[in-house]
């Protein structure tokens, strides 16, 4: 079985925070780096730790950082014939009993290099990796914040669809709106 997790002993992911990402392009692992489905990502966990210790979206995450692994996966499949990059999920049974994590983020290395990803794009894919995880709710009792929550995407829709429609329902609508505010990409193609 690969182990899901860093060493016990390895830096935790505040501490992570602080360390430079290694040179100018992030380097992702090859096919033949891979002894088995999973390898460590260290500059994967550099920009999960900026995201959640300097991104607001992602603040409410400090107190369970460290419930977070983040490793690249050597082949991320397909749904509905789209290539998966990443996904997020909480770990259960064996899996959280080894790697003492809660949830797992991994990005699927193949993917990524076809795509030719650099830092600003595994970012993002980080950041929507971590997306997935909500809050979870407060015990009204102790006041005790519940690990949080994988969730589902704000949004879901076709291209087609809007195109045909415009953003019919609140979520597009929502969409429509943030997109039209940041041409995020444009000016790094």
């Amino acid at each position: 079985m690969t182990n899901l997790a860093a060493p016990r002993d390895a830096p935790t992911l505040a501490v992570v925070a602080s360390a430079p990402l290694s040179g100018p392009a992030l380097a992702i692992p090859s096919d033949l780096a891979f002894a088995g489905d999973f390898l460590p990502a260290p500059d994967l966990e550099k920009i999960a730790a900026r995201l959640i210790y300097e991104h607001g979206a992602c603040g409410f995450l400090r107190e369970w950082a460290d419930d977070i692994a983040l490793l690249w996966k050597k082949k991320g499949g397909q749904k509905g014939g789209k290539a998966i990059f990443g996904r997020c999920q909480a770990l259960a049974g064996a899996a959280r009993h080894y790697s003492g994590k809660r949830y797992l983020i991994w990005a699927a290395a193949d993917h990524c290099r076809r795509a030719g990803f650099r830092e600003r794009q595994l970012e993002a894919l980080v950041h929507h990796e971590l997306c997935h995880l909500a809050p979870g709710e407060t015990d009204a009792v102790t006041g005790e914040q519940a690990p949080p929550l994988v969730v589902g995407h704000d949004f879901e829709g076709f291209l087609a669809e809007l195109a045909t429609y415009g953003p019919w329902r609140p979520d597009l609508a929502q969409a429509r709106a943030a997109l039209g505010q940041l041409p995020l990409f444009e000016a790094e193609r």
